[in-house]
């Protein structure tokens, strides 16, 4: 007997099989690049703080961290992940927060979608989930996930004003979000630009969001502040000024970043400029608007805008413009697009709606298929006319050096490194200063201000490099090799220098190619049995290692 499915049954299948396909897309692309996305150096120093933070040490006072507080400890939770598997745990609780980011986004997206709420969330999903870049940023242990995730769940808490916990949802809308600045400093633009717009449009929920906003910063700068203040000031405002990069490189610098990010989110790019043209062309949304919108609902599109608006200009201002910083503020630019969107469709038949989202989606997996991103899982390059493929994926060849070097330092618990995500996998220490790795390098700071700071400087780098009692060395292409602040490379006789007093101590034990972040040669040398140097073993080593004495880690499939 033939089955008869109703149209709304088959209207309602159809929009499932367009939800799975997103949510699996979303959820490979996050998994996949925590596997096998290639490795970044600041992954390590991320991690490292925070174990250092889960063993009570305290980031600006007892270590260099420019990031925000809750960076540190967000990921001093996360540890007993990290203790089992290493990096791909801080990977795996990356992508979690990755989400719960995105979940958050396609609710907000939703709320925001009057008529539409359905193609307004699946196009929020598509533009940030389906997208390869995107994701291997929300991956591997940045700032990005952590930040968006808070961002994201902030918006959408205040999205909620209008109800009858309106009071409390905007309570919690401003605590997320300052906590978010809390994770990356050039967030704190978002809370006052939603104080801006509630004083405005909406000032019955206003002393809410206020005063959850300004207990959060509170908690989560205050303490910091009071123990560490020059500290605390150095490593958020003075350490990337000192960056500062002018003149005609500045603008070739600001110029690639855009036309990076340009090809990263070109399919959000159409749409934005596509609906741009089609609201302009139709008079605006006023008019598709719901009669019983509330008035903080009405002004998240403005909150949404502006806030993409300035800190995608701080991003772009930053004396280093990566285009990776933009990662953050994207999912608030793709609920916007995808609102806007949405609420233009209200005009017309829910086939258009339809039809916009399965192209979004149908285009999103194209390019994600075509993403050099997706490639760089297998493919790591080109040697003239031949693909160079990945015979291990950078994090497993990273596992692999991690168990060798914990094997070879043996009952000693430090090792002296500048590639920190080696600690972290080794479950090793790294002598006091070398927290940040390369970018702990100070060569030409007073011997008194980098003691301050918790760096070194020229003098107390090659004193390291005499006195360290660490068994193993381990430098990759960019040990050795870095100078900060400006993050320029070290001349050759500086480099020839510092190797010479580490090959007076260590002698090389094995070399291993195409090896971390950029695929350079990592360089592992012992300490010489013949080397009696002066013993100067960290004294907080022993508690900055993973579970110093513990068995080695549980292994996984690479």
């Amino acid at each position: 007997m033939t089955e008869h499915r109703t149209p709304d049954t088959g209207h309602r299948l159809f929009w499932g099989m367009l939800w799975a396909v997103a949510a699996v897309v979303s959820v490979t692309l996050l998994v996949g690049n925590a596997c096998l996305g290639e490795l970044n150096q600041d992954e390590g120093w991320y991690l490292y703080a925070g174990r250092l933070a889960s063993q009570g040490e305290v980031p600006y006072r007892d270590f260099a961290f420019t990031q925000g507080p809750v960076m540190a400890y967000g990921y001093a939770a996360a540890q007993p992940l990290i203790v089992v598997q290493g990096v791909l745990g801080g990977r795996l609780f990356t992508a979690a927060l990755a989400v719960v980011g995105l979940v958050c986004a396609a609710g907000l997206a939703a709320r925001m979608s009057r008529g539409r709420r359905a193609a307004g969330a699946l196009l929020a999903v598509t533009l940030i989930g389906v997208n390869a870049y995107q994701a291997y940023f929300c991956s591997i242990v940045k700032t990005y996930s952590l930040a968006s995730a808070l961002l994201m769940g902030g918006l959408f808490a205040l999205s909620f004003a209008d109800g009858r916990k309106g009071q409390v949802m905007s309570f919690i809308g401003g605590a997320l979000m300052a906590l978010a600045a809390g994770t990356r400093i050039t967030l704190a633009a978002a809370p006052a630009i939603a104080c801006v717009w509630l004083l405005a449009r909406a000032r019955g929920r206003f002393a809410a969001f206020a005063a959850g906003a300004g207990l959060a910063a509170c908690a989560a700068f205050g303490p910091f502040i009071l123990v560490a203040r020059e500290n605390f000031v150095f490593c958020m405002a003075g350490y990337h000024a000192a960056r500062e990069v002018g003149g005609f490189s500045a603008l070739l610098l600001r110029a690639g970043s855009v036309s990076r990010l340009l090809g990263a989110y070109l399919v959000a790019f159409a749409l934005f400029a596509g609906g741009a043209a089609a609201r302009l062309s139709c008079g605006g949304e006023k008019s598709v608007s719901s009669a019983d919108e509330g008035p903080v609902l009405a002004v998240m599109p403005g909150i949404l805008w502006t806030c993409v608006a300035v800190v995608g200009m701080a991003h772009l201002s930053a004396p280093f413009p990566y285009d990776d910083y933009q990662v953050v503020v994207f999912p608030v630019f793709a609920v916007a697009v995808a609102a806007m969107l949405a609420r233009l469709c209200v005009r017309v038949p829910a086939r258009v709606a339809t039809a916009l989202s399965v192209a979004a989606l149908v285009v999103s997996l194209g390019a994600t298929a075509a993403s050099p991103v997706v490639q760089g899982w297998v493919v790591r390059g080109k040697d003239r006319l031949w693909v160079l493929r990945r015979d291990r994926s950078p994090l497993g060849l990273l596992r692999e050096v991690g168990r060798f070097v914990r094997e070879q330092s043996g009952r000693e618990d430090l090792i002296l490194t500048q590639d920190i995500y080696l600690a972290v996998e080794a479950g090793l220490a790294v002598p006091e200063g070398l927290e940040m790795g390369q970018f702990a390098y100070f060569p030409d700071m007073s011997r008194a201000e980098a003691q301050k700071r918790n760096v070194v400087n020229g003098e107390m780098l090659r004193e390291l490099l005499r006195t360290c009692n660490a068994p193993v060395a381990a430098f990759s292409g960019y040990g050795l090799s870095v100078r900060c602040p400006d993050v320029s490379e070290l001349s050759r006789e500086e480099q020839e220098e510092l190797w010479a007093i580490v090959s007076d101590r260590y002698e090389p034990l094995r070399t291993v190619e195409t090896f971390g972040q950029a695929d350079t040669t990592l360089k592992i040398l012992r300490k010489r049995t013949t080397d009696h140097g002066p013993r100067t073993t960290d004294q907080r080593a022993n508690r900055r290692t993973g579970e110093p004495g513990e068995p080695a880690r549980k292994e996984v499939a690479d």
